[in-house]
Parts: C-alpha cells; sequence; structure tokens
C-alpha cells in the first residue's frame, strides 16, 4: 500500500511539474505570430468585361506583409472564396496568381478566349497548388 501511494505521489509531482514548465515556455514564447498577414487593397467584379458569358470572374489585390503569395491565396480562399466565383486574377506584391474553379475544372484550357483575354498572362503560368474547388496557378512576368 505504501509502495503504490508512494508512485502515485511521485506521478502527480512529475505531472505537475510538467505542466509548470510547460507554462513557462508558453508565457516565454508570447503570443503566436499568424502565418500570414495581409490586406485586400482592392477587388473588382470584372465579369462585366464578358457579359454574354453568364461567367463570374474576380480581380484581387493583395498587400502582403508575412508568408508566401500561395499561402494568402489559399488563406483568402479558405475564409472569403465564394462558390459562386468561377475565377480569380490575383494580383500581389509577391507574384500574380491565376485561380480557377470548378466550372471550367481547374483547368486553363478549359477558359473560354474572351475570358482568357479578360485575365492576366496565362500562357506563363504554372500550377502551384489547389485549395477546395479552386487550382491556383502561378505566373511570372517576362
Amino acid at each position: 500500500m505504501k509502495r503504490s501511494l508512494y508512485i502515485l505521489l511521485n506521478i502527480t509531482l512529475a505531472a505537475a511539474l510538467a505542466f509548470v514548465i510547460w507554462l513557462i515556455v508558453d508565457r516565454l514564447r508570447g503570443p503566436q505570430q499568424p502565418r500570414v498577414v495581409y490586406e485586400l487593397v482592392a477587388q473588382d467584379d470584372i465579369s462585366r468585361q464578358v457579359p454574354d458569358l453568364g461567367v463570374k470572374l474576380k480581380r484581387l489585390v493583395f498587400q502582403i506583409s508575412r508568408g508566401e503569395g500561395l499561402a494568402v491565396i489559399r488563406d483568402y480562399l479558405r475564409n472569403h472564396g465564394e462558390e459562386k466565383v468561377d475565377a480569380y486574377d490575383v494580383i500581389t506584391d509577391k507574384g500574380y496568381f491565376l485561380v480557377i474553379g470548378k466550372r471550367f475544372a481547374g483547368k486553363i484550357d478549359n477558359l473560354p478566349e474572351a475570358v482568357k483575354r479578360v485575365l492576366g498572362p496565362w500562357r506563363e503560368a504554372a500550377r502551384a497548388g489547389k485549395e477546395g474547388p479552386y487550382v491556383i496557378y502561378r505566373y511570372q512576368p517576362g
């Protein structure tokens, strides 16, 4: 009986010590910095440039303080993306992106020629990732 009580006391003390160490380390680290910090500087509904096609297109302009362009776009789509938008033309200070929705199956080749003319330089775009129903392409200006 004494031995099991002694073991239980040691386990409790070890757990309390681990908890105190965790509290100290957490306080020393301070508040956690967000992975991405950005500001949506401008947005425009560019669908009006191709009204006869019935597509929903948006142009977004971001100022990025922390993080990479791809991470910012993923964060934006996760938190503010609209299922009704068929494609986004995204301009950031870290690069240019084209985001294509499920209406065009996430492929540049499925975009109508009129839409391609409205969007950025899609010929140089390379697939960069995916977020939900959207496929993200990155292009570097020549």
